[in-house]
């Protein structure tokens, strides 16, 4: 019974670890899908203490909703001339605009909404003549391609899904990227680093009645402050077990072993900072996907030495001398 016991104990164990681990545990290996983002080690020396100083490191993450995000999507055009080809590009893009001001997004200035073009480029084809065994392939100009990209803001993120639907009806199919704003930094900023200084002020309390000779002076204070866009923090990776088929050539054999993979899917997901490797994390219990801001703050102490008093004399064969007195 003990061994029953036991053996189901192991089980369920195994089966919450993979649970709580998730698919993600194939990408272990670190495979990031833009490896732009910044993170901060756990194994940061947070208090450094010399003989002339003493320095605490504090560092607070704070997740952050955004209030407006910009979106570009990306459109081409081909056509048989420049005049073609930026009439009808124009026009898909105008009816898109239209459509967009319907569901009351701001596209009455520059500021809200803006067209980028991109590139304008020739296109070449061949053209193929078959003379009995011959076959002569000739480049020929087919026309024109131009490129641009709609730049819009949007400040109800709930919409978006609306708006990939719509830009399909005028062939817009690539959403570029988006990025993520916020209206109060200067808010943000003193929140965090009011955050920082009461962690500062606890962790030197308590350094203080460890050590006995706790005085309090005024800090030097250096502070680097940044926010991460979650385009710069997802990963991906690809969930399969895939079986393994051996064969052999035969020299005298025209058979041909042809081997088809089915495609397989990637998954990207959102990995946000890990809160362990900071002092404090604000709002930290958040699902929604944001902005993060990270505040690394280093407050330095100089130690304070003791008043001497001290004189200089000079000896009756003229060498000067020090003289302390305590």
């Amino acid at each position: 019974m003990k061994t029953k016991i036991l053996l189901a104990s192991l089980l369920f164990s195994m089966f919450a670890k993979s649970q709580m681990s998730g698919n993600q545990i194939y990408g272990s290996n670190g495979n990031s899908y833009n490896s732009e983002g910044k993170s901060l080690s756990s194994n940061v020396q947070k208090i450094i203490s010399s003989k002339n100083s003493e320095v605490y490191k504090i560092n607070v993450l704070n997740n952050v909703k955004a209030d407006s995000y910009v979106v570009t999507l990306g459109l081409n055009q081909e056509g048989a001339d420049v005049k073609d080809c930026n009439s009808k590009i124009n026009n898909r893009i105008q009816k898109f605009k239209s459509e967009l001001q319907k569901m009351r997004i701001k596209t009455d200035n520059l500021d809200s909404f803006y067209v980028d073009f991109i590139t304008q480029t020739k296109i070449y084809d061949y053209k193929v003549n078959q003379e009995g065994k011959d076959i002569n392939a000739t480049q020929i100009d087919k026309g024109f391609e131009i490129k641009k990209n709609i730049i819009f803001r949007l400040d109800d993120v709930t919409k978006f899904d609306e708006i990939v639907d719509l830009a399909s009806q005028f062939q817009i199919f690539n959403i570029v990227k988006i990025e993520y704003h916020v209206n109060n930094t200067d808010d943000i900023y003193q929140q965090m680093f009011e955050e920082a200084v009461r962690i500062n002020d606890k962790r030197r309390n308590l350094e203080g009645k460890l050590n006995g000779n706790f005085k309090e002076t005024k800090p030097k204070i250096s502070v680097n402050f940044y926010s991460i866009q979650p385009k710069e923090q997802y990963k991906t990776y690809q969930a399969y077990e895939s079986s393994n088929v051996n064969y052999s050539e035969d020299y005298h054999s025209d058979r041909t072993f042809v081997r088809r993979e089915q495609r397989k899917s990637s998954t990207f997901y959102y990995d946000a900072q890990k809160s362990n490797s900071y002092d404090s994390v604000m709002n930290k219990d958040t699902s929604l996907v944001g902005l993060q801001f990270v505040m690394e703050v280093s407050f330095v102490y100089e130690k304070d030495e003791p008043i001497k008093n001290e004189y200089h004399i000079i000896t009756s064969n003229g060498e000067v001398k020090k003289l302390v007195l305590d």
